[in-house]
């Protein structure tokens, strides 16, 4: 199993940085990681034929990414964006004008490319039309 993380937040996945990873929240020590793969925007994650686009989406942590594949038009927006909020800015590395601004990217991604489904990190699978709203709810 191959570990990919943004570049951003590479050095912290290795070091096992607790303040980063916040293991002591769920109670683990955390442990460093080698990261075999240092993605960045635009770059493809190709899962044996299912290829996923690299969208860089920093402001819960640095090196936040989603990952939009195009033949289903989903995203896979892990603490970026939830059925019904954003992901949290306010631990180490946290940016909420970065969080801001990477959900608007997310509007003009859906609006330019298509998004059919929203696969977040945490809650419900939504349709793509659940990125504006979550845009007007919490920053418009």
């Amino acid at each position: 199993m191959e570990c990919m993380v943004h570049e951003l937040d590479a050095a912290a996945i290795e070091a096992g940085d607790d303040n980063f990873i916040l293991g002591r929240v769920f109670n683990r020590m955390p442990e460093g990681c080698r990261v075999d793969r240092r993605l960045k925007e635009g770059d493809i994650v190709d899962l044996g034929g299912v290829k996923l686009e690299v969208v860089h989406t920093p402001g819960h942590t640095p090196g936040s990414i989603c990952l939009y594949e195009p033949q289903t038009k989903s995203l896979f927006s892990g603490d970026t964006l939830f059925a019904d909020g954003v992901g949290r800015s306010d631990f180490s590395g946290g940016d909420g004008a970065a969080l801001k601004e990477s959900v608007a990217k997310l509007v003009v991604l859906h609006d330019a490319r298509g998004v059919r489904r929203v696969y977040p990190g945490h809650g419900p699978v939504a349709s793509g039309g659940v990125i504006s709203k979550v845009f007007t709810r919490f920053f418009g």
